[in-house]
């Protein structure tokens, strides 16, 4: 019998259309609501398929729910979340005035006091050490998730003798010490355990601690153990990528913020 008959692959289930359609849905959603933090726009939507009646036969609420629709409108395109649209009002009159762009003015994020509306007081903008530090943070984060991405895609188990404390890659067919070269390979285990110390980064107790171990049963840790190691590093990858992301926009709010300030005030 075919074991396609038998089994369903995560892949062939992602294949479905109906799957995609609603992940795609659910998607353009969180999408919507993200930029807008309101479900109206969603909603408005949802009637308009379900219903014949597009406008509303209440002059009041109808007015009502256009102004709201259009308030939605501007949050989504500009990302500012103006709370009402006399509020939207007066960031359009702001921006007019002083001659900015109104996506700068999105670009400082929390820098940028929408019901005012006005960029917050000098002291309150971060310093350019503080900056410096979030630069320096998020390269930090770029750096380890790299790490972590390499450690997914690569056949090999990081794990260490818990004796020494040695850190190393381990597959199949060889033990190699992290951050370098070379390595001992299982079928160099007849050598002369002294003389492979001076080459592999392993010491000679370390050596024999490996030697005494089977091949077939390092194959057999090693291809039990990968699936969950990937996972470790996949899972602790995702917290990796949202600190980074947010410390990017903690950057990127801050450093619009303090080029508005310096256009308000040359």
């Amino acid at each position: 019998m075919d074991i396609v008959q038998e089994i369903s692959s995560i892949g062939g289930i992602l294949s479905n259309g109906t799957v995609v359609t609603a992940l795609s849905a659910i998607t353009l959603g969180y999408f919507v609501w993200r930029r807008t933090r309101s479900t109206h726009p969603i909603m408005s939507r949802l009637w308009t398929l379900f219903s014949e009646i597009k406008d509303c036969p209440d002059a009041k609420i109808d007015e009502y729910l256009k102004q709201r629709s259009a308030l939605m409108q501007f949050r989504f395109i500009t990302n500012i979340q103006a709370p009402t649209h006399h509020h939207a009002h007066e960031l359009i009159d702001f921006v007019t005035t002083h001659r900015i762009d109104l996506a700068h003015v999105g670009a400082c994020g929390k820098y940028f006091d929408v019901s005012v509306p006005a960029l917050k007081s000098k002291a309150d903008l971060p310093k350019r050490w503080h900056l410096f530090a979030r630069i320096l943070g998020v390269y930090i984060v770029l750096m380890a998730s790299l790490g972590l991405a390499v450690g997914i895609a690569t056949d090999k188990m990081v794990v260490s003798i818990k004796d020494s404390a040695t850190w190393f890659a381990l597959d199949a067919n060889r033990a190699k010490p992290l951050f370098r070269s070379d390595g001992l390979y299982f079928s160099e285990c007849n050598q002369n355990h002294a003389q492979l110390a001076q080459r592999t980064g392993f010491n000679s107790k370390e050596i024999d601690t490996l030697c005494k171990v089977k091949s077939q049963d390092i194959a057999a840790y090693v291809k039990t153990g990968l699936p969950e190691q990937r996972f470790s590093f996949a899972y602790v990858l995702a917290i990796f990528l949202y600190i980074g992301t947010l410390l990017f926009f903690w950057l990127y709010h801050g450093m619009n913020a303090r080029d508005l300030y310096k256009k308000l005030n040359p």
